[in-house]
């Protein structure tokens, strides 16, 4: 009998096992977001399992869940980095991507191909991700923000960094170093 995918049976081991760690944090954190869709700390970790499950199918050239996942992970992002409120209808997207990525990790651990039709879930998805920016919650946008002043080195400098004017000259710049 030939294989339906072509990957050592070692990395295949290595997958499932590791697969089977990421969808039980996914789907953690999707119930606990059930309760708090606010829980920074919970989209985080969804976002890393689903990334972390993207990452690892990728690795043994599973491309239709590493496509999935990748869709799911950029809808996610513009929860967790662009302030974009979780809704119901986006909780209802991850559970079902949940529920077909378990499908597709059964399908591989059996070495048999995903026969599965989800191009109508995958559009569902892919709309989550042109959710516009102007939907985010304050307390989000105030993140961003701070965490865009990081990157660019522009976050204010509490008073007590300030070198005093002296020998050294004008102060020239408030940017961190």
């Amino acid at each position: 009998m030939s294989s339906t995918w072509e990957v050592k049976e070692e990395y295949r081991q290595i997958f499932l096992e590791e697969s089977q760690d990421q969808i039980q944090e996914w789907e953690e954190s999707l119930l606990a977001l059930e309760k708090n869709p606010r829980d920074t700390e919970q989209i985080d970790t969804m976002f890393r399992a689903i990334h972390t499950l993207k990452g690892s199918s990728g690795f043994v050239g599973f491309k239709e869940l590493q496509g999935m996942a990748h869709d799911l992970e950029s809808a996610l992002q513009n929860v967790r980095d662009e302030g974009v409120e979780l809704t119901g209808e986006m909780m209802e997207v991850f559970f079902e991507g949940h529920d077909i990525s378990l499908r597709m990790i059964e399908a591989f651990s059996l070495d048999e191909p995903f026969g599965e039709e989800i191009d109508e879930f995958m559009g569902r998805v892919r709309s989550l991700e042109d959710v516009p920016p102007e939907e985010a919650s304050d307390q989000v946008k105030e993140k961003k923000a701070e965490k865009e002043a990081r990157e660019t080195g522009e976050e204010e400098v509490p008073a007590y960094f300030v070198r005093p004017l002296g020998k050294r000259g004008p102060l020239r710049s408030m940017r961190r170093c």
